[in-house]
């Protein structure tokens, strides 16, 4: 229905596709997480509350990961215009990917995951008592906070 050419040819999909595109999405889901995961740990460092580290790292990475995505998922949509099937295949999944990760798990996902896991974070790592908030204010340290329980 699209007169794709190079994709109705195909007898279905290439044998390789699923090893090439998940060592490649994972590497780059994983640098961005990295740039973002650190980013949330240097701002828990500086005495945020998990919270507020986490709403500071993303809005603060979130620009340049966007961006990032989106000049990657460009990138490989070049390979939605060759003629060999296998590249409109791996082109299809990497563009796929590129965007789900860019726009789905970096800003949704990975701080739910981060706010469920509070102290796990930052695990083998003694981090400071928190004394700011996520507007930089100073909070009253003798509140109840999820930081503290």
């Amino acid at each position: 229905w699209l007169q794709w050419q190079s994709v109705q040819d195909s007898d279905g999909i290439y044998w390789m596709l699923p090893v090439i595109t998940c060592t490649v999405l994972m590497g780059l889901a994983l640098d961005y997480e990295i740039f973002l995961f650190s980013r949330v740990y240097e701002y828990r460092c500086k005495g945020f509350t998990t919270r507020a580290a986490i709403v500071l790292g993303v809005s603060s990475t979130g620009p340049v990961i966007s961006a990032a995505g989106c000049v990657m998922a460009m990138a490989f949509g070049g390979l939605l215009l060759e003629n060999i099937v296998s590249s409109n295949q791996m082109g299809m999944v990497f563009v796929f990917g590129v965007l789900v990760d860019t726009f789905v798990v970096r800003p949704i996902l990975v701080p739910a995951v981060l706010s469920f896991a509070d102290k796990f974070n930052w695990w083998p790592t003694k981090m400071p008592m928190p004394v700011k908030d996520e507007y930089e204010n100073s909070i009253n340290l003798d509140a109840p906070s999820i930081d503290s329980l």
